[in-house]
């Protein structure tokens, strides 16, 4: 697919050629045209990004992320942290150390509180949205960049699409997705700055930020290991020895987190890191990919290729400059189309297709470089190649349900810089009259716009829901006015610290909130994925030692999650006729999803423990 190249291309970048010879960057001398543009071009782009950024943190402030759904352990396991405990030792981790390692820093600085992840979550989406801009902005304008950026905010960053904020960068299910697809977006930045420079500091920090990637979720360290292999294929079959170290380093950052990790854990890193393929897991990971219900994934796929189908020959026919007129009315309705398509039709499934454009995109950069030799895509081809790569090698998680919705909010963003790259660049290409680059860039522009006009209205209309405001020593957030959150962290935040406090199968988020102690059984949730028979079995030795005084039981339906009905009904069995044997309802939230349990054993401590008259009222009605 790539020629081999000469013995001086092989020697350029960062070290001497064999006879001596001086080494020459990758890329042509000069500046590309994106980079040629007087910095006052820039001001415009970045002043509606920012208008942008501040809008929706003024719209979402404290009211994303979930107290019961996942958000709870983002939150608690660095206050154990902080308090002494070892990370995969002490409690149960999935994922690499770098996320619960720089927010537990974090809590030592600033404080144990939600406003602290919080800052540290806008912060994160503004470095992810402003890489995002700056790759794009090696390749297309300023404005297309800005929209890509926009569309960022609008479907990710600040992403509200379904009940439970917690597929967002503020507050995310896991800070771990965010830091890493962060991390690996400026990885790339840096990497496409070597391709053009050659010079191998870029290198060096590039591979070092992709070390750090590979401490975070193996989603986004896939999708950068993929990106770096693609420009590693460009300079093959012999590799300068400066980019082999380069690249030793990136493997050196990885390689000395993880031996921290396994020493503070005294191993248990390893056994952690793939509990999460066990039998439990099964059913959400096919289901989050789309490969459970292939049916309903084709006919999205057909949705989204259809959407495209309208866009990209809409993008193109505007473009062509054609000396007679056209009908105004068919160039206004083909305006429209790009604007309407991803905005009011297909929507969230607009992206469903996205891996295979993004295949057929590496096959057709690779056929221009076969084709055309150095000189292709303004002798720019590598660049091209590793950002495809990238954004492509970011998908098999969600492979045939690739979006805006679900995992899609922080493993689609480097598709949206594709999408600017393909529809500014790659349909000016080709037979037939020519094309104007000037409109193919309003063209990509309008159909992100229309990506993120459909992100604003799905999130904004959540976003600006009724909501009634959570206060205490930890955490400040506003929730639902009738969900648990609401009802219960007021009445558990009067109990004693000291309160032993479970939340079954979720809920980490209500003990954290209140102050109160968790279990000592290792657990950061009880649902199917962490509590396999092994682990059910160790939360038994666990509570049968110190029972806890008070346990949250969430009642919900998990079926469409997780695949299991509930818990206490096809999973944590043995657990839930523990908890049955031994405790108590003594009241419930107004919509009766939630209950309280106090032991029936008699005495002061039970009687402290039943909540107030009027929780019980509302739990009867």
């Amino acid at each position: 697919m790539i020629n081999r190249f000469d013995e001086k291309v092989l020697g350029r970048g960062d070290a001497p050629l064999a006879d001596g010879r001086t080494p020459v960057p990758l890329e042509p001398p000069g500046q590309s045209r994106a980079d040629s543009r007087p910095a006052a071009g820039f001001l415009a782009p970045a002043l509606l990004v920012a208008t942008a950024f501040v809008g929706c943190t003024w719209l979402s402030w404290r009211r994303l992320g979930s107290l019961i759904i996942d958000g709870g352990h983002e939150l608690d396991v660095p206050r154990r942290l902080v308090e002494g405990a070892a990370l995969y030792r002490d409690f149960s981790w999935n994922w690499g150390p770098l996320a619960p390692w720089v927010n537990a820093g974090l809590y030592r600085l600033f404080g144990i509180h939600s406003d602290t992840l919080m800052w540290a979550g806008l912060l994160s989406a503004g470095l992810a949205c402003l890489g995002l801009y700056l790759l794009a902005r090696r390749f297309v304008g300023p404005f297309t960049s800005a929209w890509v950026a926009i569309a960022f905010l609008a479907v990710s960053a600040f992403g509200h699409r379904v009940p439970f904020a917690i597929f967002n960068f503020v507050a995310p299910y896991n800070f771990s997705a965010t830091y890493g697809i962060t991390l690996a977006i400026w990885s790339v930045l840096l990497l496409l700055h070597h391709a053009r420079s050659g010079k191998p500091g870029t290198l060096a920090a590039s591979a070092a930020l992709a070390g750090l990637v590979a401490l975070t979720k193996m989603e986004t360290t896939f999708a950068v290991v993929v990106a770096h292999g693609a420009f590693l294929v460009t300079v093959l079959p012999r590799p300068s020895r400066s980019r082999v170290i380069a690249w030793g380093c990136g493997v050196a950052v990885a390689a000395v987190g993880y031996l921290v990790a396994a020493r503070l854990s005294q191993g248990y890193v390893w056994r952690s890191l793939v509990e999460l393929f066990n039998g439990g897991s099964h059913f959400y990971i096919t289901s989050s990919m789309g490969v459970r219900e292939v049916g309903l994934s084709v006919l999205q796929i057909f949705a989204s290729v259809l959407g495209w189908a309208v866009v990209l020959p809409a993008a193109r026919w505007l473009a062509q400059e054609q000396a007679a007129p056209r009908d105004r009315w068919l160039v206004a309705l083909a305006w429209i189309a790009l604007f309407v398509v991803p905005a009011f039709i297909v929507r969230e499934k607009f992206f469903r297709a996205a891996p295979f454009l993004l295949a057929a995109g590496v096959v057709w950069i690779a056929a221009t470089r076969k084709r055309e030799g150095e000189a292709a895509l303004d002798g720019r081809w590598r660049e091209h190649l590793v950002v495809w790569v990238f954004a492509l090698g970011a998908l098999p998680r969600i492979l045939l349900r690739s979006g805006v919705d679900h995992y899609g909010f922080y493993l689609l963003p480097p598709t949206l810089v594709c999408v600017a790259i393909g529809m500014t660049r790659y349909l000016a290409t080709g037979s037939g009259p020519p094309r104007s680059p000037r409109i193919l860039a309003i063209a990509a522009s309008t159909v992100l716009a229309g990506v993120a006009l459909d992100g604003f209205l799905v999130s904004g209309g959540n976003l600006t829901k009724p909501m009634s405001e959570v206060r205490t020593a930890r955490v400040w957030r506003l929730v639902d006015p009738a969900g648990p959150e609401a009802t219960l962290i007021p009445y558990l935040s009067r109990l004693p610290p000291s309160t032993v406090c479970a939340a079954v199968p979720d809920g980490a988020g209500l003990i954290f909130a209140a102050g109160l102690t968790p279990p000592d059984d290792g657990m950061i949730a009880y649902i199917p994925m962490h509590l396999h028979a092994a682990a059910e079995r160790a939360v038994l030795r666990a509570w049968a030692q110190k029972p806890p005084a008070l346990i949250i039981s969430w009642e919900e339906d998990q079926s469409r999650v997780f695949g299991y009905a509930g818990f206490g009904q096809d999973y944590g069995v043995e657990l839930a006729r523990w908890i049955r044997e031994r405790y108590e309802v003594s009241g419930r939230t107004p919509r009766g999803r939630t209950a309280l349990l106090v032991r029936k054993s008699g005495g002061s401590e039970r009687e402290a423990l039943i909540p107030p008259q009027g929780l019980r009222e509302e739990s009867s009605r």
